[in-house]
C-alpha cells in the first residue's frame, strides 16, 4: 500500500529523478503535517487524521526503501529518524498537539532540503547546461 500511495502523491511519477521523487515526497508529507496542524487549530479531528495518515503513509514508503546493507551508517541514521518521525505522527493523533507536528516538520525539512540539493547536483553533472542555485555552485564544484 505505501508504495501505491507514494505514486498517488506525485505529479508524474515517470518523469521523476529519484532524488526529485524524494523531494516530492518529502514537500507532501510535510504539507500534510501542516494541514494536521491546520485542522488541530479548528478541532477538525477527522481532517487531522486524515493528513496524518498521509504523511504517515509517505514517511513510511521511504522508511521502507532504506538499505541499510548497502548504505550503511547513513542508512541507519536515517532509518533512525525515520522510526522516531513515525512515532510523533502517531502521538500527533494521540494526544492533538500541534507542536508534535511541528517537530515532526522540523525534522523532515532538513532532509528535504538535503535531497533537493542533491538533485540539483546530480542534474548539474548529467546535464551541465541545466542553470544550477549560487548555494549549490559554492557547495560543489561540477566538472
Amino acid at each position: 500500500m505505501a508504495l501505491a500511495a507514494t505514486h498517488s502523491y506525485l505529479d508524474d511519477p515517470a518523469l521523476a529523478s529519484p532524488g526529485r521523487e524524494t523531494t516530492l515526497l518529502y514537500d507532501r508529507a510535510i504539507a500534510a503535517m501542516h494541514d494536521a496542524i491546520a485542522a488541530i487549530a479548528v478541532d477538525n479531528i477527522e481532517a487531522r487524521c486524515r493528513a496524518v495518515q498521509k504523511a504517515t503513509e509517505i514517511v513510511t514508503t521511504l522508511y521502507l526503501n532504506v538499505d541499510i546493507k548497502r548504505d550503511g551508517e547513513i542508512a541507519d541514521g536515517l532509518s533512525k529518524v525515520y522510526s522516531h518521525v513515525l512515532g510523533l505522527f502517531l502521538r500527533v493523533n494521540l494526544y492533538n498537539d500541534p507542536r508534535i507536528a511541528t517537530r515532526a516538520i522540523d525534522l523532515l525539512e532538513p532532509l528535504r532540503e538535503d535531497w533537493a540539493n542533491l538533485d540539483a547536483v546530480i542534474a548539474a553533472c548529467e546535464w551541465p547546461n541545466v542553470p544550477v542555485t549560487p548555494e549549490i555552485a559554492n557547495q560543489v564544484e561540477v566538472a
